[in-house]
């Protein structure tokens, strides 16, 4: 039996997409061969709260919860001065200005808060580290792999599997960091690289840029997709069987501030009913979830935004069961290359929901190239495709609509490649490997 350690600054039952991928693999990584421990903080810093549905006691999983020196208060705190930033005032001055050095010099990130007294946790339990074979250090949260070198660094024999979800220095910090700082966090993403004995990423996308920038390290990259997990989807999914009164178009989460721009689908929709493709009686547009007043005036420009119907934040339960409610998914996928070489964590739900997806990004996206691969909808490039090829791509959607409801037919097999399940079985074949 393997050792095995997961660190991971949020994980269930907070609720946030991070805190999915660790739950994942201490979930289904094999206990006949290893024994899972997740170390983890117990009161982190997370926007969306708590998922009462996520039961955080698997079984066989050993959880160490260790509390961050400063409460989960801290990010709500620059949020909320952020958002204020844009109102007049020294007092709304000064906090647009603790934010920006927040930003700079909260290094790596705000796990680095926990840093300390998970670290005294470690060096406490040397029964435990010594006992230790495989770490796995995962990111958003940089500070994770840093714990994951110190722990290397104690026992030079165990394996450190860095797991690198988002960009940190490269496409990150050497972008928008002043000059000695992006030095710093340079030197802190080469290490991690060079350390680790394998560098897990998301997408083969994200994993070719960094093998340009890491030539010497490139051959121990590895991609892991994240996926879906079977049992969030425990209803049977069985076909639209005749084409429903509206199409309705559902989306959950965040904008990102109009990153992924919601504008594109509704300027569509107007095309299309100005070409008499549809009436805007033929479409509703759900929205689930919170977003920023200033972008929903810029979408009541659209003749469409009458369509649209806002619900609120609701529990992930909920939203699933919106996904089989709806005929079809939409995706937005940014046009920074932080969003678009990556894959959204909702593209798999949506794949598992099988339903049609109709997703906007840039043509060169990775989740463009999924959906053209697995014929699992349709793609709209907002900036490089043409009003008419736009329209083409709608029309396409439109009459598959009216002849069957815009079924997909099941795919089981590209269903077994994004199961999560399927998915860890690759994060232990780097285990095992010597």
């Amino acid at each position: 039996m393997k050792n095995i350690l997961i660190i991971s600054y949020i994980y269930p039952p907070y609720n946030a997409p991070a805190a999915r991928r660790p739950y994942s693999w201490a979930k289904y990584l094999d206990k006949t061969k290893y024994n899972v421990t997740v170390l983890t903080c117990s009161n982190p810093d997370s926007s969306l709260g708590v998922d009462d549905t996520m039961n955080n006691e698997l079984p066989h999983v050993k959880l160490i919860g260790i509390k961050s020196k400063l409460n989960n208060n801290l990010g709500a705190g620059f949020r909320n001065a952020k958002m204020q930033a844009g109102s007049p005032g020294i007092k709304s001055k000064l906090k647009s200005k603790i934010v920006q050095l927040g930003t700079y010099f909260l290094i790596p990130d705000k796990a680095i808060f926990w840093y300390a007294n998970a670290k005294k946790y470690l060096k406490q339990n040397n029964d435990f580290v010594s006992n230790l074979d495989i770490v796995i250090s995962t990111s958003p949260s940089m500070t994770n792999h840093l714990l994951g070198m110190y722990l290397k660094q104690l026992q030079p024999k165990l394996k450190l599997i860095g797991d690198l979800r988002d960009y940190h220095y490269i496409e990150g910090q050497q972008l928008h960091s002043p000059w000695p700082l992006s030095l710093f966090h340079k030197r802190f993403e080469r290490n991690i690289l060079h350390k680790a004995d394998k560098i897990t990423f998301i997408s083969n996308a994200m994993r070719e840029i960094y093998a340009n920038h890491y030539k010497k390290d490139s051959a121990k990259f590895s991609v892991i997709y994240n996926g879906f997990d079977q049992d969030d989807f425990s209803v049977e999914k069985t076909l639209i069987k005749e084409k429903s009164s509206k199409i309705r178009i559902f989306y959950a989460g965040s904008f990102y501030g109009g990153v992924r721009s919601p504008k594109g689908l509704l300027q569509l929709i107007d095309w299309a009913v100005e070409d008499k493709l549809m009436t805007l009686d033929d479409v509703e547009v759900v929205i689930a979830g919170n977003f920023e007043k200033s972008l929903q005036e810029e979408m009541a420009i659209f003749k469409s935004y009458k369509t649209v119907n806002y619900i609120g934040k609701i529990p992930r339960n909920e939203v699933i069961k919106q996904y089989e409610q709806s005929t079809i998914l939409w995706l937005i996928v940014g046009e920074q290359i932080s969003h678009y070489t990556g894959v959204p964590l909702k593209f798999y739900e949506y794949l598992a929901a099988n339903r049609f997806i109709m997703n906007f990004a840039p043509n060169k996206s990775e989740p463009t190239a999924l959906i053209k691969k697995y014929d699992l909808g349709a793609n709209v490039d907002i900036h490089n495709d043409t009003k008419e090829e736009q329209l083409k791509v709608w029309g396409i959607m439109i009459s598959k609509w009216q002849l069957d409801g815009l079924n997909v037919a099941p795919q089981d097999d590209v269903l077994s490649i994004f199961d999560r399940k399927n998915q860890t079985t690759l994060l232990e074949k780097l285990i095992d490997l010597d």
